[in-house]
């Protein structure tokens, strides 16, 4: 909302409000409280605002480093799973050979754990997008 529109419902407000016989007087204060509190319009433009705002706070958290953990579980008992899952982990033996195991190898769980860090402070991209936000 611009404030010219922001000015015209504060006189607005203004005239509704006025002392009726001069027993109570509001100042240019009071008016504008009175419209902050029952325009919706200024809420939602202030609504508006703040999610602007927050989102040049997560363009420019782009520039920060950041660390992330990841886990995983996958389980099957898909034979082609079971194998390369059984050879990953380094848990491969001579029984898994047999060719009932390698047909039907039962449940195998693959568990995986990550961590990772990145840092885009020398991307001129992130520096843009920043730049932008704001």
């Amino acid at each position: 909302m611009n404030i010219h529109i922001f000015w015209m419902a504060v006189a607005a407000l203004g005239a509704l409000v006025a002392p009726a016989g001069g027993q109570e007087t509001w100042d240019l204060e009071d008016v504008e409280r009175e419209v902050r509190l029952r325009s919706n319009e200024i809420r939602a433009a202030r609504a508006q605002l703040e999610r602007a705002e927050a989102g040049a706070r997560r363009a420019r958290s782009i520039r920060l480093p950041s660390i992330g953990l990841q886990a995983g579980l996958t389980a099957a008992d898909d034979p082609v799973f079971a194998f390369g899952s059984k050879l990953r982990q380094g848990r491969f033996a001579q029984e898994d050979l047999a060719l009932g195991a390698l047909n039907d190898p039962g449940r195998v769980e693959d568990w995986s754990a990550g961590l990772a860090f990145a840092w885009n402070g020398l991307s001129p991209s992130a520096w843009a997008l920043a730049e932008g936000a704001r």
